[in-house]
């Protein structure tokens, strides 16, 4: 009975030690995935900066340019906005369309990716802008369905209509 208990001992340490060696291996692989893609983002945002005078910038890296100016008031992060996009990645492949939908989207700002909130929040009612996000204000190192982890993501969206966005007690 000793002995098998020794075994069952030996057989978690062993189970234990291999988890252990798969995650540190995980660990360095998402370090190299996160250091290419610092890399490729400052270089990315510092060409995007270089080639178009009309791009500006936030504080957190989020960049925006005005394509067609609107007119009215501006959206705030509390209301939806009914937009069409198109939603690409840094190398132009497209993973969502409002377009390819036939149908506007509303988007309750509180709702969305932090950088797409924070620059439909610098255009107003029948206007176009487009938005360069980095990854931490995007979909981060988790990234979704249709996003790879670290992504920059380029939206074009057109600003239809917004209004407040309801309240939820749920």
């Amino acid at each position: 009975m000793k002995r098998l208990h020794t075994r069952n001992i030996l057989a978690v340490l062993l189970l234990t030690a291999t988890a252990f060696a798969l995650g540190a291996c995980q660990s360095a692989q998402q370090a190299k995935q996160k250091a290419d893609a610092d890399e490729f983002a400052a270089k990315y945002f510092g060409d995007l900066i270089k080639q178009n005078p009309n791009i500006k910038a936030f504080p957190d890296g989020v960049m925006y340019e005005i394509l067609k100016p609107g007119a009215g008031a501006f959206p705030t992060i509390h209301d939806t906005a009914k937009v069409n996009y198109i939603g690409a990645l840094a190398d132009g492949a497209k993973f969502d369309s409002s377009y390819d939908r036939g149908e506007p989207t509303d988007l309750p700002l509180n709702k969305v990716v932090p950088g797409m909130a924070e620059a439909l929040q610098k255009i107003n009612k029948g206007g176009k802008i487009r938005i360069y996000i980095p990854y931490a204000q995007g979909y981060g190192a988790d990234g979704s369905d249709a996003v790879p982890p670290y992504s920059i993501l380029v939206f074009e969206v057109e600003l239809l209509d917004f209004s407040p966005t309801p309240m939820s007690f749920f």
